[in-house]
């Protein structure tokens, strides 16, 4: 029987995660499958990683209809069942997990298209599927079968992954601003993304929440106080600062905005030489077509 485990450590799994609701994206994406024989879930980061949602690795044992076996992992990505969450998240109709879906599976999509077209192969991340569930989720091929794993954030980048992080977002602001101008503009949802009156709201909570934490982590910098009382000032008005930046001008070169492109959200892809090949970006939750 398949079981449904979790580490001792990280978050815990949620109820509603089993193995049947797995089948149908099995069939979907395992050539000759037959059958679960094992289901594993543990956590799918790494401690100090710290992420708005909880990722999971679903680790699936199949048997295929010659009756050999194979092994596949995703990674599933859930709301946090705590307040804090649902104070930031919750009375908001913007909803990330239905926003980076649409990233997913529509507009990446309509990038790989067009480079296609051009006769450039672009990959930007991972394959997205979705599970025949209310909850809010978003479930991803592992990348961790491909050679990608993330780089140490506190060591940060050399100049070979510095250059291959600008190239790839590069890449996707020259597909962006060529598919407004082939299609036209994006979605409303994508044009505006937080920055709505709806958003305020999740965007006031977010920077807030941050705001005590850096000033915390600033007082560990040598020479902060050049610069201290500054910042924790700006604390009373840096939702103005935050809207302003957020606007976007028509006159200028507008293209599709990561929005929160840093280390953790950036995974690269080694051969077994441990030589770069290729990087992608994660997280494809916060995403606003705004100038550069």
């Amino acid at each position: 029987m398949p079981s449904n485990n979790s580490s001792s450590k990280g978050p815990v799994v949620p109820d509603w995660v089993k193995p049947e609701l797995f089948e149908q994206t099995l069939k979907d994406t395992v050539k000759n499958y037959k059958k679960i024989l094992k289901f594993k879930v543990s956590p799918g980061t790494r401690p100090g990683d710290n992420y708005v949602t909880i990722m999971l690795r679903v680790e699936v044992d199949v048997e295929l209809t010659d009756n050999t076996t194979k092994s596949i992992s995703y990674m599933l990505k859930t709301a946090r069942k705590s307040a804090e969450y649902g104070e930031t998240f919750g009375n908001s109709e913007f909803n990330i997990f239905d926003t980076e879906r649409d990233m997913f599976t529509n507009v990446v999509q309509e990038f790989k298209d067009m480079y296609k077209k051009a006769g450039l192969e672009v990959e930007f991340g991972a394959k997205c599927y979705k599970l025949d569930i209310k909850e809010d989720h978003i479930i991803l091929e592992d990348l961790k079968a491909k050679g990608f794993r993330p780089t140490e954030r506190l060591a940060g980048l050399n100049k070979e992954h510095t250059l291959s992080v600008l190239k790839k977002l590069a890449q996707w602001h020259a597909a962006s601003a060529t598919r407004v101008a082939v299609k036209g503009p994006y979605p409303e949802h994508l044009n505006k993304g937080l920055f709505t009156e709806e958003g305020k709201a999740l965007l006031k909570g977010l920077s807030e929440g941050a705001i005590k934490y850096i000033l915390k982590s600033y007082e560990t910098i040598e020479g902060h106080e050049v610069y201290y009382e500054a910042v924790k000032n700006m604390k009373e008005h840096i939702m103005d600062h935050i809207w302003q930046v957020g606007q976007v001008d028509p006159n200028e070169f507008n293209v599709l905005n990561h929005n929160d492109c840093w280390l953790s959200n950036i995974m690269f892809q080694y051969d077994e030489q441990n030589q770069l090949l290729d990087t992608y970006l994660v997280d494809y939750q916060l995403y606003q077509n705004k100038r550069i």
